[in-house]
């Protein structure tokens, strides 16, 4: 609760203890009725409001609440009537109708929320948590206190059974707050289940009061307990509209264990159970009541197959986690293969940009990119090597003759001649064009020599360019490295003016 509201709800309870305080006679009766009517229609306002603005099942819960609440209007209208025309408020009266189904309403909410997030056998744990300890508390009090009580003082059975059984009911209510407090399967926010149990515990409180004041004779309308009474009833319709801070932000409803079926709340649970049927031993020991022994018996029964059902609940779960699991591994297995095939695309795709990357897209041979690592490895390593700078003659007559289709054609058969004549002696580059580069391990004048005649006779052999042989003639240059130059940037250069010189016919 905010600040806001809680101040509205304090200034609002404290008004009417206060004119309350301040009349007497007839006027406490009226403004009883006043101030009780208002703080029904302020909860059901708010109700209506958060009824409007939610989907099931949290629609249909509230409609419990809007229920239960318009019966405790009709139980507050019957009750004024008696009062303030009969002038009596006997027990039972038809007013107790009314309070009775304002808090069953209540409970009906809890254990449709409670039904509608969980599994079967999860909400059948919840009714038989519910049912073990509010059974053991509601038979020892009504044998060891009330029943003793309102019989000494001469009530008949049946004012003692309408006296007692809305008490009951609210302890009830309690009981199921806490359970479903508890678990994490329930969509409601702490806060609000916070809010609801206050609520409860104060309603608990002035039910209590009222029926230990009616044994004894003592109660009067307009005393402290009809505001203990409205500030239950506020406290609910705002428990209700607290929901309004949550709303798209509700836990959903889940598969996972409740957080009192796990191993530490399963103790706590065991020993709760335990002390029921511990306390009801002791009584039928010391007081050997017919009402105490069948209760004990069906208690024991109860937890056997609370404790049955719970051990179903488990082996439901791990026999869920065993086909998630097996379903894991066949999902992971089937992602694993995804991934690796698309791991081998990708590699392959890799594979294929880096190959583009390095070689002519026409001829295949490694491009001047390719050519220019080349060199810097050699570098590195300081590896001395031999570069021929190659360019076509007169290519450019080729294309205007044939057509530049031909000329590509050319180009193809040219680099791998080049290839061929060369072997694995050497490295063949396409630089651009028509120019090639060729590099050789080697600066030995007599190995370069026979790479020279070789090549001098690979110019001689002729083309088929368009169905028709033409021989084409090509001019090199050459330059070593380190022997011509250590720069790699240059030694291109150098061997590129060596072949303009064999070009013209210059000899050095």
């Amino acid at each position: 609760m905010n600040r806001r509201h809680t101040f509205a709800i304090a200034i609002f309870i404290s008004l009417y203890i206060f004119c309350l305080s301040l009349s007497t006679g007839v006027l406490t009766d009226y403004i009883t009725s006043l101030f009780s009517g208002t703080a029904i229609f302020i909860s059901l306002f708010l109700q209506i409001q958060m009824f409007r603005r939610v989907s099931p099942p949290l629609k249909t819960f509230i409609l419990f609440f809007i229920i239960g609440t318009s019966s405790y209007l009709l139980a507050e209208v019957t009750w004024t009537y008696q009062v303030l025309l009969l002038d009596n408020y006997p027990i039972p009266s038809p007013s107790d109708i009314f309070y009775d189904l304002n808090t069953i309403s209540y409970i009906i909410g809890f254990i449709y929320l409670a039904y509608v997030t969980s599994q079967r056998l999860h909400f059948i744990n919840f009714l038989l948590d519910v049912t073990i300890i509010y059974k053991t508390i509601v038979v020892l009090l009504t044998v060891y206190f009330f029943v003793p009580q309102f019989k000494a003082n001469g009530f008949l059975p049946i004012e003692i059974t309408m006296a007692t059984l809305y008490p009951a009911l609210i302890i009830l209510l309690n009981i199921a707050i806490i359970i479903c407090y508890y678990d994490k399967n329930f969509i409601l926010p702490k806060k609000s289940m916070l809010i609801f149990f206050l609520a409860a515990l104060i309603q608990l409180l002035g039910d209590t009061l009222f029926a230990i004041s009616y044994y004894q004779s003592s109660f009067t309308a307009g005393s402290l307990l009809d505001p203990l009474w409205s500030l239950t009833i506020l406290l609910y319709g705002y428990g209700v509209y607290s929901l309004k801070e949550t709303v798209g932000n509700l836990t959903e409803p889940s598969d996972k264990m409740p957080s009192y079926l796990s191993f530490k709340s399963s103790m706590y649970r065991m020993v709760l159970q335990g002390l029921c049927i511990l306390l009801l031993v002791f009584s039928v020991i010391y007081a050997g009541n017919v009402v105490l022994q069948i209760t004990l018996v069906l208690t024991i029964i109860l937890v056997l197959i609370r404790q049955i059902l719970s051990s179903l609940y488990i082996h439901q779960l791990l026999q869920s986690i065993s086909t998630l699991k097996v379903g894991l591994e066949v999902k992971v297995k089937q992602r694993t293969e995804q991934l690796s095939k698309k791991n081998n695309e990708l590699l392959y795709a890799f594979e294929q940009i880096n190959y583009m990357a390095y070689h002519d897209d026409l001829t295949g041979l490694p491009n001047r990119r390719a050519l220019y690592d080349k060199m810097e490895n050699y570098k590195l390593k300081q590896q001395p090597f031999t570069l021929l700078f190659i360019d076509i003659d007169k290519f450019k007559e080729i294309n205007d003759t044939y057509g530049h289709m031909c000329g590509d054609e050319f180009l193809i058969s040219f680099s791998k001649g080049l290839t061929n004549t060369i072997k694995n002696e050497g490295f063949v580059y396409r630089q651009a064009g028509d120019e090639f580069v060729i590099i050789f391990e080697e600066t030995n004048k007599d190995i370069i020599e026979e790479m020279m005649r070789r090549l001098d006779y690979f110019s001689k052999e002729p083309f088929l360019i368009n169905e028709q042989e033409v021989v084409i003639n090509f001019s090199i240059g050459k330059a070593q490295y380190p022997i011509d130059t250590t720069d790699i940037t240059k030694i291109i250069k150098l061997a590129d003016n060596e072949m303009y010189k064999a070009k013209k016919g210059i000899t050095t």
